[in-house]
């Protein structure tokens, strides 16, 4: 098993919540401030981020939510891990680990 496999998926995961923390920060902001044209500057940019950091994890790790795949069958959202156990397993993408 390659621990370097699992800090990488713990250190996106932690990146995601805090760029999503942000981003619903900033549109409880820009709901009382909608003219504030930096703060929706600096909003767009953390979508952006926040794409990246999804699409990275899920192409690396899994899915983070199921309406972020399609699945063929059997249904695949189902298998382990679940994303909110990825702080306590060992084995965050089965294949990625075999290899």
């Amino acid at each position: 098993m390659n621990n370097d496999n699992i800090i990488s998926a713990n250190t996106l995961m932690d990146e995601i919540r805090a760029v999503s923390f942000a981003l619903t920060d900033l549109k409880l902001y820009l709901d009382t401030h909608p003219e504030e044209c930096q703060k929706i500057t600096i909003y767009n940019s953390f979508v952006e981020k926040h794409k990246y950091l999804v699409d990275e994890f899920q192409m690396n790790y899994g899915p983070i939510a199921a309406e972020t795949v399609v699945s063929d069958c059997p249904w695949e959202w189902i298998n382990d891990p679940w994303p909110w156990d990825l702080s306590q397993c060992t084995c965050y993408n089965k294949r990625k680990m075999e290899v």
